[in-house]
């Protein structure tokens, strides 16, 4: 989702400002479908038609959920079929334009205020757990953080603790406020530790 607000940066002002760079967009596209990005020719249709999609949509003033969609089944969809690592960031980008579709309150939200231009702080910023490492807001909210999800139905010890350690690389993103959601009753082992932590007050 990083790489999202970057290409969203790129085409509020940074195609003329040089900020972020197009090739630092290929570049972090390419790390992301490294499974499916193999050939020099598979990196060169990508780059095309990365460019494509952003040079026509160069514009603050564009609704952020079309805006996302159109990026979103035009490149981004067909490539995390086919990457088998990216399940839960395809859940995610699904998940996130689903919401601005159904909120008012969001759907009138254009790309300048997704990418912070010319539109103060007031903005979300959309990440994984995997991409937010050394980064830090002021509001955090952590969603889906149930049971079967965090960590995942069956996982093995290592999925466990690995499943962990992403928990708490989340929790630790806060600066003053923090929101875990999950659904009743099924709430991760990692929210249940935290509770126990906070009524034994460690």
């Amino acid at each position: 989702m990083k790489w999202l607000e970057l290409c969203a940066i790129w085409c509020c002002d940074g195609w003329h400002s040089g900020t972020p760079r197009f090739s630092k967009l290929v570049g972090e596209g390419y790390r992301i479908f490294t499974e499916i990005l193999t050939s020099d020719e598979q990196k060169l249709l990508f780059q095309r038609e990365l460019l494509r999609l952003l040079w026509a949509r160069r514009d603050s003033t564009l609704n952020l959920h079309g805006w996302l969609q159109s990026i979103n089944q035009s490149l981004i969809a067909d490539l995390i079929v086919q990457c088998r690592t990216l399940d839960d960031e395809g859940v995610t980008l699904s998940s996130f334009i689903g919401q601005i579709n159904d909120d008012p309150g969001l759907y009138d939200m254009t790309l300048g205020q997704f990418a912070g231009h010319g539109e103060g702080n007031d903005r979300v910023n959309l990440t994984t757990l995997h991409s937010a490492k050394g980064r830090e807001f002021k509001i955090v909210i952590l969603f889906g953080m149930d049971d079967g999800r965090i960590p995942r139905n069956n996982a093995t010890q290592r999925e466990q603790r690995e499943a962990r350690r992403l928990f708490y690389v989340g929790f630790t993103r806060v600066k003053s406020e923090l929101h875990i959601m999950f659904t009743s009753g099924r709430q991760s082992p990692f929210v249940q530790e935290v509770q126990r932590r906070l009524e034994i007050g460690l």
